[in-house]
């Protein structure tokens, strides 16, 4: 009988503990190809932002090659221990074109991290980029000017 109390009691704790969310992707959105050569812009951000109790991940006026728009881009990310793997790519293979383009936006929010703790960013788009820490909490509003990222 004793056992069976355990067992039950057992049980009971643990339909009580919630396993933590593994931390993902939502919500990847990105704007079309602007090809207008009159407006050569120089400065592309990268924004940080808590929103929600998520990590809002934006990217501002990125020169890519063409060729997205036929194979789309797709976002993924992993974390391994305080370390935030971001990567954005090509969603299907594909040649490069010789045409570049301004894709003035790309979103997305990062859902199940945990609040407090400090991160080491580490960003892809297409090529690698530097990482660079943060603490996750609700005041997190962080700008980077892309162009000191790159390697």
């Amino acid at each position: 009988m004793k056992r069976v109390l355990l067992v039950f009691l057992a049980l009971a704790l643990l339909a009580g503990c919630k396993k933590a969310e593994e931390p993902y992707v939502e919500g990847f959105t990105y704007s079309g190809c602007t090809k207008s050569e009159s407006e050569i812009i120089d400065l592309s951000l990268l924004s940080l932002d808590y929103e929600g109790g998520d990590l809002k991940v934006t990217r501002t006026d990125a020169w890519m090659n063409c060729s997205f728009q036929n194979r789309g881009l797709v976002c993924t990310v992993s974390v391994q221990g305080s370390d935030i793997y971001y990567r954005v790519d090509y969603e299907k293979e594909g040649a490069e074109v010789k045409c570049v383009c301004l894709v003035e936006s790309m979103s997305s929010w990062v859902k199940g991290l945990q609040e407090g703790k400090k991160y080491a960013f580490h960003y892809y788009c297409c090529q690698n980029y530097l990482p660079f820490s943060f603490t996750f909490k609700d005041d997190l509003i962080l700008v980077q000017d892309v162009s000191t990222l790159l390697p």
